[in-house]
């Protein structure tokens, strides 16, 4: 065997001894790109959840959904008004200790006509809150149809669902949801541009009358 051979030989037998003293390396898991969205609005409708066991089953309501999230936040159900914000057009994130302002929430809430919240009575399968920018249908099989057109913003690192220094954001491409139930889904739109089947097939209302509250109030 000729020299370079050996120390070659050599070179690859201590390579493999690290490489079974170390064991198999795991690189961390790649993390869904919608999987901030999904922890917030589960974190939103346990925040609900709370608020309604401590108010005889009922769910926080208002005139809008920044009141509701502001009853959140000033009961201590939510501890950080960042969860109000995701990396939309017009929105920015809350100042701390400052009252809600319609562009520093990003959600919509659910609520009876007549400003009253979802109770006991209402099904598992209503979607207590979800992100802004989709009318919502309140049918069985009911669809949510995009409010805001295509576009795409620039977010640093740490905002949103991004881990680079700074990426771009090119949505809404679905609807981060949660349920009465308290379980949270991301539904992607389809190819006609819509949200299908955010309210399920089994889907009853119980004769009740629901609205969408938006941050700047109820959609009409």
């Amino acid at each position: 065997m000729s020299r370079l051979g050996f120390y070659t030989l050599a070179a690859l037998t201590v390579y493999l001894l690290i490489a079974f003293s170390l064991g198999p390396i795991h690189i961390g898991p790649i993390k869904s790109p919608h999987s901030a969205t999904l922890q917030a609005v589960h974190t939103l409708t346990l925040a609900a959840f709370q608020y309604a066991n401590d108010f005889d089953q009922h769910y926080p309501d208002g005139k809008s959904s920044t009141e509701i999230c502001q009853k959140l936040l000033d009961g201590k159900y939510v501890s950080d008004p960042a969860i109000f914000y995701v990396p939309l057009p017009g929105k920015v994130k809350a100042r701390a200790g400052q009252p809600l302002k319609p562009e520093n929430v990003c959600w919509d809430f659910t609520g009876r006509v007549g400003n009253s919240g979802l109770d006991s009575s209402d099904p598992d399968t209503i979607p207590v809150v979800y992100l802004t920018g989709f009318r919502m249908s309140y049918t069985r099989g009911g669809n949510a149809v995009p409010l805001i057109k295509p576009y795409s913003i620039s977010v640093p690192d740490g905002e949103g669902w991004f881990s680079a220094s700074r990426q771009t954001y090119s949505g809404p491409s679905g609807l981060a949801v949660a349920y009465k139930s308290n379980s949270t889904k991301f539904i992607s739109l389809d190819d006609k541009g819509i949200v299908p089947n955010v309210l399920p097939s089994e889907f009853e209302d119980n004769d009740a009358r629901y609205h969408q509250l938006t941050p700047n109030g109820a959609l009409p």
